[in-house]
């Protein structure tokens, strides 16, 4: 969406992570609750 989107892979695994280096995107870990709190507020804050 928009002129210049940026695709972020979130996961909680190997799989996931080489799908973003396979695809060149940033990948976002999650695997407890505070992980996924940082990546709400770095979407806020527009760092991604």
């Amino acid at each position: 969406f928009g002129r210049k989107p940026t695709y972020v892979v979130i996961g909680d695994g190997r799989d996931e992570e080489l799908a973003a280096k396979q695809l060149s995107w940033p990948f976002w870990r999650i695997n407890e609750h505070q992980n996924l709190t940082a990546l709400v507020h770095a979407l806020e804050w527009q760092f991604l």
